[in-house]
């Protein structure tokens, strides 16, 4: 009796070196950084929209801080793409590197990779929900919908002065949310008010609390079934993202 052939472990991803050409602050709260992959020229990356940069760590011999970003204007003639980093008052090593950022400057990536499932193809009405550090992706999502997609949008920024244009080709009913001194849940406040009859698909990222909130308000309170719910957290308060890292995949393991 033949035995089943073992299989082949896959290859190790290799990070590849990107460069800075040009810096910019597009509102108070944002600041985009572009970039060039001369690997990525003529690349085709699908509906990818991950990346994962990585910060230089201070320790000597440590291994360098990954961070998820959401690839922005990827030019494919150019290679050329945009990270929006959100310039928080609780700064991590990717603010810091940002804020000092100029061409010329390197970092290594990973990627581009992932969220090619935001919103099934059928999806006739979706609702986009996210914090500030959604918004770069929310933009990318929205600008990728059918023309014959409804699309309800909540999206909680820092000030007005952080309120952008979203360009799709769905119609986009947009609501901007900026959270007031002691009132921490503007987002889950406000998709309480939504109906969720016809809703094809909840995509929701935001801090881990709030992400908790409005997926058990949508499955227990609602009964949406989860299978119409994608809810990421993409942060925890007063939590470092390299001590987070393990808990937000076992969170979403655990919402799956």
């Amino acid at each position: 009796m033949s035995q089943p052939q073992a299989t082949a472990p896959r290859p190790r991803p290799v990070p590849r070196t990107v460069e800075v050409v040009a810096v910019s602050d597009v509102s108070p709260s944002y600041r985009r950084v572009r970039f060039v992959a001369p690997e990525l020229i003529q690349a085709d990356v699908g509906a990818a929209i991950t990346i994962k940069l990585l910060f230089p760590n201070a320790e000597p011999g440590a291994r360098p801080h990954g961070r998820p970003f959401t690839l922005c204007g990827f030019d494919a003639l150019t290679g050329e793409f945009d990270v929006d980093f959100v310039l928080h008052d609780h700064a991590g090593v990717a603010v810091a590197w940002a804020r000092q950022a100029r061409p010329g400057a390197t970092l290594q990536m990973f990627g581009p990779r992932g969220a090619g499932d935001a919103t099934p193809e059928d999806a006739r009405h979706v609702v986009l929900v996210g914090d500030a550090t959604a918004l770069p992706a929310i933009g990318v999502i929205a600008s990728r919908l059918a023309p014959y997609v409804k699309a309800d949008v909540l999206v909680e920024v820092p000030s007005l002065a952080d309120v952008r244009p979203l360009s799709s080709p769905a119609a986009l009913d947009v609501e901007w949310l900026v959270a007031e001194p002691g009132d921490p849940r503007p987002l889950a406040r406000a998709v309480r008010k939504l109906p969720v009859d016809d809703v094809d698909r909840w995509w929701v990222a935001a801090e881990l609390g709030v992400v908790r909130e409005v997926r058990a308000h949508l499955l227990e309170e609602r009964g949406v079934p989860a299978a119409r719910v994608r809810a990421t957290p993409y942060w925890k308060a007063g939590v470092d993202e390299d001590v987070f890292h393990d808990e937000r995949h076992a969170e979403m393991d655990r919402a799956r």
